[in-house]
């Protein structure tokens, strides 16, 4: 780390830079890293690691459109060499060779370092130490070392594992919901009548803000009966609330003489006398 944040990202009187280009993407993206966790841009997060462990880290935290657009902008400029990085060799998989991981995996997974290590040398130890000796819930001692320290793991049962996980997910889950309805935006197709005058339709879709070519129908989001989607890759958690509010503000924002009202609110298109567009 402290070598990338060394290395020049600029050169002056037309210098042509001496690093790689792939050297220099990671040399941004340290910056960005930085400057995320200079903005309070973090969230604490545990996973299970076993049946019996669960692992405290620090995650960067995009809720700005400013910081998913720049995340797009790092996952397209991934240089490709970037994506065959593989681990260390060991006696059991010295012939195996690892698929290359996603741009936005490899991003995430470098921020997410970045942050959680700086968070951990920034607090203060005394502090730390001083904590564990006041007269708190245990549990709470356990989080605080863990998140703190770099003793990032706690033994503990499954059950009690879950119960955490469960808790911080409650915790965290406004912030949750404001993401989920950020990543996606309501889209409209405007049909022309076909066989000469008539009626335009425009008919309603969920578009990813990240990929403009991920689209999911109003059909496919009203035939949903369960509280999760899985479409294309992606899961979305209830489609259903994600459209309504999305369409009823879409149809409600034309002018009124080139709309007509929604024939239902399971209808997924709405038909126009005079679009005028």
């Amino acid at each position: 780390m402290a070598f990338l944040t060394a290395l020049p990202l600029h050169f002056q009187g037309g210098e042509e830079s001496f690093l790689a280009a792939d050297l220099l993407f990671w040399c941004h993206l340290m910056r960005w890293g930085l400057d995320l966790l200079t903005r309070a841009k973090f969230l604490p997060a545990l996973e299970t690691i076993a049946t019996n462990r669960c692992h405290f880290y620090w995650q960067p935290l995009m809720d700005s459109a400013s910081d998913r657009n720049r995340y797009q902008q790092f996952s397209r400029c991934l240089p490709q060499v970037s994506r065959f990085y593989q681990q260390p060799p060991s006696a059991l998989t010295a012939a195996q060779i690892d698929l290359p991981s996603s741009a936005g995996q490899l991003i995430t997974d470098f921020l997410t370092q970045i942050i959680n290590q700086q968070i951990r040398a920034s607090l203060d130890r005394d502090w730390l130490q001083s904590i564990q000796k006041l007269d708190l819930d245990p549990i709470l001692k356990q989080w605080l070392r863990a998140w703190g320290t770099d003793d990032s793991t706690i033994t503990a049962s499954s059950e009690t594992c879950t119960a955490w996980m469960t808790s911080l997910n409650q915790w965290t889950l406004p912030i949750q919901q404001g993401l989920q309805q950020q990543a996606y935006r309501i889209c409209f197709h405007l049909q022309p009548p076909t066989g000469g005058p008539g009626l335009w339709k425009v008919e309603y879709f969920l578009q990813a803000a990240d990929d403009p070519s991920f689209l999911i129908t109003a059909e496919v989001i009203w035939a949903t009966a369960t509280e999760q989607l899985d479409y294309l890759g992606r899961r979305i958690e209830r489609p259903q609330e994600s459209l309504t509010p999305r369409a009823r503000a879409g149809i409600t924002g034309l002018p009124s003489d080139r709309r007509e009202p929604a024939r239902g609110q399971t209808d997924p298109s709405c038909p126009l006398t005079n679009p005028g567009l």
